[in-house]
């Protein structure tokens, strides 16, 4: 009876089981009944764009070599980083559309990213000479705030060391992520899509290539790199970026990274001159930079001060666009002045837009 008993009472037990797991629709006893809902999982992610140039083009695969994204929770506090570059297997940025998939909890998040033109990234960036952008030691829970890029450079002054700096972007502005709970289901609810959360992070472009080239107007076929001190002074600095790429101040010198002399036609007449090849860190509209040529032999110094707003002239080749200096100086990335000596200031300077052969002269008066 024991046996027995026992028997039947599972057999009871199995009968009543089954009938409920029936009358509650999830399809174990009619197959025209839906499965029973379950909990939507929830997929995050973040694309990288670089159009905020004068091309207005994404060139965000043909330029970046590398990248990290600083993820901060609603606090601004650092939860993790993510880091990928053209030479890590299965990461390569390469491709329009790239993106990176984010494991998060739900929440608010800040997100912020900084990216390098070397295949390797960050790291491969610094196994190469030249002066590189060194990030400060960090560690999960610091604020945004304690992230910053130092140019190498001693008391102020960067050693180009013969070479152009790595290119450096930053983001135009925190971008904000919010990962909602999904619902927990209940009997009888309809299944729910996936929710897929997305940001976007526009790119802007920290560095820049300044082409300075200049004659003697008294000696147009004697001229010589090495009797010339050629350097661009940042009394405000720009050496030291913060997260955003805005400078922390201090006074920043840039030398150039290649000096060497040419001829060219300067209104009908060959003439002999110096060319100085610069890259400098992030130029500002108020920055106040001044570019110094000194002759050595003769201790003479021809200046030319804010040469911010000489530069943002170049906006001009582009004036449907109505850009403001700052929006065009951060567009821009390749600049070219030429001037003859001379003079404490020179009588004019010529600047010129390479992809457009777009030239403009400006006078002394308006410098």
């Amino acid at each position: 009876m024991k046996n027995f008993n026992g028997k039947r009472s599972l057999i009871n037990t199995f009968a009543i089981l089954t009938l409920a797991a029936g009358l509650s629709g999830c399809g174990l006893m009619h197959d025209d009944l839906d499965d029973c809902a379950v909990k939507p999982s929830t997929r995050t992610s973040v694309e990288f764009v670089y159009d905020y140039n004068t091309r207005q083009k994404d060139l965000f695969a043909d330029h970046v070599g590398g990248l990290t994204l600083y993820v901060f929770d609603k606090d601004g506090r650092l939860v993790g980083l993510e880091e990928r570059d053209n030479r890590s297997s299965g990461n390569s940025l390469k491709g329009a559309g790239f993106k990176i998939d984010l494991d998060l909890q739900p929440g608010d998040y800040q997100l912020y990213a900084v990216a390098h033109g070397h295949d390797g990234g960050y790291d491969g960036s610094l196994q190469l000479p030249g002066a590189k952008f060194r990030r400060d030691s960090f560690s999960l829970g610091v604020s945004a705030d304690a992230i910053r890029y130092t140019l190498d450079n001693a008391a102020g002054e960067v050693d180009l060391q013969g070479l152009p700096i790595d290119t450096l972007w930053g983001v135009r502005s925190m971008q904000r992520l919010s990962v909602p709970e999904a619902k927990e289901p209940v009997e009888g609810d309809v299944q729910q899509p996936d929710i897929e959360v997305k940001a976007t992070m526009p790119m802007l472009r920290l560095t820049n290539h300044l082409k300075i080239t200049f004659w003697q107007t008294d000696f147009p076929h004697a001229i010589n790199p090495r009797d010339y001190d050629v350097r661009i002074e940042f009394p405000k600095g720009n050496h030291a970026l913060d997260i955003n790429g805005n400078s922390l101040g201090g006074t920043t010198l840039y030398r150039p990274y290649a000096i060497s002399a040419s001829e060219r036609s300067i209104d009908g007449k060959n003439v002999k001159c110096v060319t100085a090849d610069f890259g400098t860190s992030r130029i500002s509209a108020a920055c106040g930079a001044r570019l110094v040529v000194k002759n050595l032999a003769t201790g003479h110094e021809t200046r030319i001060e804010n040469i911010e707003s000489l530069l943002a002239k170049g906006r001009e080749a582009y004036a449907p666009n109505s850009w403001s200096e700052q929006e065009y100086l951060d567009r821009e990335y390749e600049f070219a002045l030429d001037f003859p000596l001379g003079d404490t200031i020179p009588k004019w300077v010529q600047i010129s837009i390479g992809i457009l052969s777009w030239t403009k002269r400006i006078d002394n008066v308006d410098l």
